[in-house]
């Protein structure tokens, strides 16, 4: 199974991303499976998140998102994109609740044994607005670049390699490059060739 990881702090639409990501294989013909954010599915079964996490969420989270990436191996998916990582979800553990070495091990331990093809951090892209609430995301906008310093620190620290994403230009409101690049890039490394105009949208 080819495994892609979007990585990035909290409201840069990532979300939007995966899904956006998704169809466009679905179109190809590739089985795909997406693997929601954990953080969304933890506020609702209770737990806390953004600045007031516990250990216990965010154990929670790291466990489930482990366990579903797995079982998407298990059920022969030919592609996997994962809305958040182990990394990611780790960063907002460590900004909360400082130096894990067990997590951090456990970590490494998922990245070694089931590891991502291909890691694609998204920048922010709010320049200075507010972020919208939403009921999940934090809007505090030096929290959001806390978690983005913080997370790429971690994977310089780690020697991860990833591909940041460009910024977006102003008219790219459905971040059309960014699908082009990461289908691109898949279809090429799976040998595939694409059957999908996306300058101008319409089947070849």
């Amino acid at each position: 199974m080819y495994k892609i990881g979007l990585i990035s702090t909290h409201g840069t639409g990532k979300t939007t991303l995966a899904y956006t990501i998704a169809g466009e294989f679905k179109k190809q013909g590739i089985k795909v499976k997406p693997i929601a954010e954990m953080a969304t599915i933890a506020i609702e079964r209770g737990f806390p998140i953004n600045k007031g996490t516990t250990l216990e969420a965010q154990g929670w989270i790291f466990h489930t998102q482990s366990s579903l990436e797995l079982e998407a191996e298990m059920y022969n998916y030919e592609v996997c994109i994962c809305d958040r990582t182990v990394f990611d979800n780790f960063v907002y553990m460590i900004n909360s609740l400082g130096e894990q070495k067990e997590y951090l091990e456990m970590v490494l331990g998922h990245m070694k044994l089931h590891p991502y093809n291909k890691l694609y951090l998204i920048p922010i892209t709010n320049d200075e607005k507010e972020l919208q609430e939403d009921g999940v995301r934090d809007t505090d906008l030096n929290f959001q670049r806390q978690i983005d310093i913080k997370l790429r620190n971690l994977l310089q620290d780690l020697k991860i390699e990833y591909i940041e994403l460009p910024k977006p230009k102003s008219k790219d409101t459905l971040r059309q490059e960014w699908t082009k690049l990461i289908i691109e890039n898949t279809l090429k490394d799976l040998g595939r060739k694409t059957l999908f105009d996306f300058d101008n949208k319409q089947d070849l």
